[in-house]
């Protein structure tokens, strides 16, 4: 995945006197809501905003792969009346993201032993003698 440094910034997301939602990122992107961007809460709307604060970052495929983790994990739990993303924030979740697509594509190979192991099933175990009790007939332990 390529990282367009340059195309990360700060995201402001706050609500007007009426509760409409402004944030500094335009809804180039339609994909889920048509009614528009949201913030501080799982839905429609927020899964928009987490694409199109992606998508000018990583490319439009890699953001509809991962813009509902990054919905989870920071629109959603923006405070209702707003917040901010940091720009800092941002970055260390797509090097970890980019960290993380590196390593679940590497190539694995399984080495065969060395020496074969045999593999035995333990040998049955004749059961204890009776044991005689104080007063009474054999208990069997």
């Amino acid at each position: 995945m390529n990282i367009n440094q340059d195309a990360i910034h700060d995201i402001v997301c706050w609500r007007d006197m009426d509760g409409g939602v402004h944030v500094n990122v335009p809804q180039d992107i339609v994909y889920h809501s048509p009614t528009g961007l949201e913030f501080g809460y799982e839905g429609l709307g927020p899964a928009d905003l987490a694409l199109n604060i992606l998508a000018p970052i990583v490319g439009e495929p890699d953001a509809r792969r991962l813009h509902q983790q990054f919905k989870t994990d920071f629109v959603a739990k923006l405070p209702r009346q707003g917040g901010t993303i940091t720009a800092q924030q941002i970055g260390d979740w797509l090097t970890r993201a980019n960290n993380a697509d590196a390593a679940a594509s590497m190539p694995y190979t399984i080495a065969a032993a060395a020496t074969p192991v045999a593999i035995t099933q333990p040998a049955a175990q004749a059961a204890p003698p009776p044991v005689q009790g104080p007063a009474g007939p054999a208990l069997h332990m």
